[in-house]
Formats: structure tokens, C-alpha cells, sequence
């Protein structure tokens, strides 16, 4: 076998990319490469062994720090591999909140045939993970989730010990979302959209203010009717009774005060005293987030791109290269100019594109992939002196989803081209 072969498949893969990007690349330059049944062959003989076993050292290192800690925070969240409930694959990922290091997760497929439907994936993929938690030993004291209504339930009733928490982005766009849908297109409303980023950050004071105190919190989230209506001081609470900022000057607002018993403040009463967002409030206490599980996931998307099928160990290898990518790249300090000043970079985030607001951005210092040196080295040396290595354990799933046999081609041929809506008519 040519050295470059082995060497060049390592490289793609790897590096996030895929054989067809390569090809692409390759045609362009008329530079020839391996063919493609090559690429895979030594992909699934090489390639996968090296990844499995290089995050399973990587995991083995994190669980060992975690096993030494006297408090375990986790957030968890689940990714579908396209778009849209039609998913074919669901990742389970559980993140360590103070380390920020990728702790485990699990690969799901709907044609397993305890997998019942794509919605099911994320709950069994949290039951799973936190399954292997207790087999590792690893003792967690609070997990943070989205509002997984099924989620909820399996932690309430199978693991009581933890205590579990909402994360908060996604709570606060619920209640935006909720506001939204009140207001409609009506001019009544319209001074309640004014408030929209306001009350998102009143929110979000709430919790990281109350110090877990579940009576402060709902206090301080049902004081926005009074600081929206310009009243800063009240009597009917227990614990919250004026508002902490300082006096406000007038000059400088940009919106206006909402009258009380008016439409728009009759609409903010309606979502803030809302049963639900009432009793959820609990699970808001401890000021838990998802934001750096959110961002390994945009991560992700570089390895398994949401686009592309790919087969069910190579959905789990290339998530893989992603954690191992992640936990290499935790803990990057500040990148510095060459006077030894912190380096930034001005943005416009998401959040802030319809207001046009520029905000700095920390630029870190490059990622070191020396892990990718050490892989390569396994490859060739799997090669060279037949080292063996393990492959990704994977549950047995059926060949096809579909309930239905597999008919031969040319019947299924015929009949697309019979019932086709855009077949030739004859012409008369």
C-alpha cells in the first residue's frame, strides 16, 4: 500500500472533511487520489479503531478528574443529525459546566428496534448516559436540560438524587415566544415589543439574583409588571419590595411606559402570571445554562455535517473527533498582540442584529491539534507492526427503517415512472 493512501484517508478524516469535498478538490487540480471504495475500506480498517480508542483514553482522563470532585454540575442537551423530526441518528451529549469538558454521549439510530420514533432519541439517549454515569461511579449533584417534558419525568422518577435544573436560554425564549404570540400584529401591542430585550434581561437577572431562593425569584419575575408600568416601590410582596436600579432619567428612553389595565400590560400580565411559567420557576433557582453545550454542537457540525448521511459508525467515530477536538481545545488562554495586549474582535451577534448593537468579542489563541500527530502515528503503526485497536460498540439495528420488504429495482423503477407527476404526457 502507498503511504500517501493511508496518510491522505487519516488526513480527511480527521480533519472534519469528507472523501467527496476531497474528490472535488482533486478533480479540480487534476490530481489523482485513491478511489473512493479504498478511502472507506481503510477508513473502517484503520481509521475508526484509532479514533474509538484515542477518545475512550481522552474519556478515561476526564471521568478520572470528575471521580475526585466532591460537586458534579452536567448540562445535557440532544442533537438530531438533520433537520425536522425525520432524523435517522440523535447525540446525547453530556457537558461538565465547570471544566466545560465533554464528559460522554451516546449515538442513537431509529432503526434500532428500541428506538420507537425520532422524538424518543433524546430521552433514551439522557437514560443511557446517565446509566453509564452510575456505572463509572460518577455522582452528579445537578443537571441541566431544555424542557424535555419526558425528560423531566425520567429524572424525577429514575434518578430523584439529582437535582434538576432548565436551561435558562431556552426558558427566557419561551416566555419571549409567549409575548410574541400575544401581541400579534395589533398597534395596541406594539408598546410591549418595545420591552421584548428588556424583560429577556430582566429574566435572566432574576435567577442569577435570587442566590436559590425559588420565593425571591418568583417575586422579582412578577415585579416586571410594576417596573414596566414606572412603579420602582410596592407593598404586596414579602421578600422583594422595590426595584434595585438606580433612578431613571427620562431623557434617555427609548421606549414607554406601559399604562396599567391597557392592552400591552394586560398581555405582560397574562405571560408573567402564567401557571406554568409559575411552577417552572423552580427548576430557574441555581441560574443553569446550556451556552457552552450549545456551542460543541455548532462544533459538531463540522464533523457531521446535518446535510450528509453517513453510516452508523461513522456517525459515532466523527462525533467522537468532535469531543476529542472540544476537550483538546478547553482552557485556550487570550490571544495577546505584539504589545501584549488581550486581543478582541468586534461583532454583531444574532441577538443583537436587528438593533445594530457592535460588541467585543475575546480572540483565543489557536487550537493545538497534537492529538492528530498521535493518531496518525496509530495509523501507520496499525499498518506497519499489526497493531490491533477496538472498534466503537454499537447496539444491532436493522438494515432498513421501513417496515415494508425491499422490492426488486425495476418494480419500484416502473412505478415511480408511472405515478411520477412530472412523467412525459403523449402527444395526440
Amino acid at each position: 500500500m502507498g503511504v500517501g493512501n493511508l496518510l491522505l484517508s487519516a488526513a480527511i478524516l480527521f480533519s472534519g472533511n469528507t472523501y467527496a469535498r476531497m474528490q472535488d478538490i482533486s478533480d479540480y487540480l487534476k490530481l489523482p487520489i485513491l478511489c473512493k471504495s479504498q478511502f472507506y475500506a481503510l477508513q473502517k480498517r484503520y481509521l475508526f479503531p484509532v479514533i474509538n480508542e484515542t477518545w475512550i483514553s481522552c474519556q478515561i482522563g476526564v471521568l478520572d478528574g470528575l471521580s475526585r470532585e466532591p460537586k458534579i454540575v452536567l448540562s445535557g442537551d440532544g442533537r438530531c443529525d438533520s433537520p425536522g423530526h425525520s432524523a435517522k441518528y440523535g447525540t446525547y451529549s453530556l457537558m461538565d459546566v465547570d471544566t466545560g469538558l465533554i464528559v460522554d454521549f451516546v449515538v442513537l439510530n431509529k432503526a434500532d428496534p428500541s428506538v420507537k420514533n425520532s422524538n424518543a432519541m433524546e430521552p433514551m439517549g439522557l437514560k443511557q448516559c446517565l446509566s453509564n454515569m452510575k456505572k463509572w461511579n460518577i455522582s452528579i449533584n445537578i443537571l441541566t436540560t431544555d424542557r424535555h417534558k419526558t425528560v423531566r419525568k425520567i429524572l424525577r422518577v429514575e434518578f430523584p438524587e439529582i437535582t434538576h435544573q432548565f436551561d435558562l436560554w431556552h426558558f427566557c425564549k419561551s416566555i419571549i415566544k409567549k409575548i410574541i404570540k400575544a401581541c400579534g400584529k395589533k398597534k395596541a401591542f406594539a408598546p410591549l415589543l418595545g420591552w421584548l430585550q428588556s424583560i429577556s434581561n430582566h429574566f435572566w437577572w432574576c435567577a442569577e439574583s435570587c442566590q436559590g431562593n425559588v420565593e425571591i425569584l418568583k417575586e422579582k419575575w412578577d415585579s416586571i409588571l410594576y417596573h414596566t408600568a414606572n412603579i420602582h416601590v410596592w407593598n404586596d410582596k414579602k421578600l422583594f419590595h422595590a426595584c434595585e436600579h438606580p433612578p431613571l432619567g427620562e431623557e434617555d428612553r427609548s421606549k414607554s411606559w406601559l399604562s396599567v389595565g391597557s392592552p400591552a400590560h394586560d398581555a405582560l400580565t397574562k405571560v408573567v402570571k402564567n401557571q406554568q411559567i409559575i411552577a417552572d420557576l423552580k427548576y430557574c433557582a441555581l441560574y443553569c445554562h446550556t451556552g457552552h453545550l450549545e456551542v460543541y454542537h455548532s462544533l459538531i457540525n463540522k464533523y457531521v455535517p446535518k446535510r450528509q448521511h453517513f453510516s452508523y459508525e461513522g456517525m459515532a467515530c466523527r462525533t467522537q473527533l468532535a469531543a476529542i477536538d472540544h476537550n483538546y481545545g478547553v482552557g485556550r488562554q487570550q490571544a495577546t498582540t505584539k504589545s501584549d495586549q488581550p486581543r478582541y474582535d468586534i461583532v454583531v451577534p444574532k441577538s443583537f442584529t436587528n438593533r445594530k448593537k457592535w460588541v467585543a468579542k475575546a480572540v483565543k489563541v489557536p487550537k493545538d491539534h497534537c492529538y492528530r500527530e498521535d493518531m496518525m502515528r496509530d495509523v501507520v503503526l496499525m499498518r506497519t507492526h499489526g497493531f490491533e485497536k477496538s472498534h466503537v460498540q454499537l447496539p444491532e439495528v436493522n438494515q432498513n427503517m421501513f417496515d415494508i420488504e425491499k422490492p426488486e429495482k425495476s418494480e419500484v423503477v416502473n412505478a415511480t415512472l408511472q405515478n411520477t407527476r412530472f412523467r412525459k404526457k403523449n402527444s395526440t
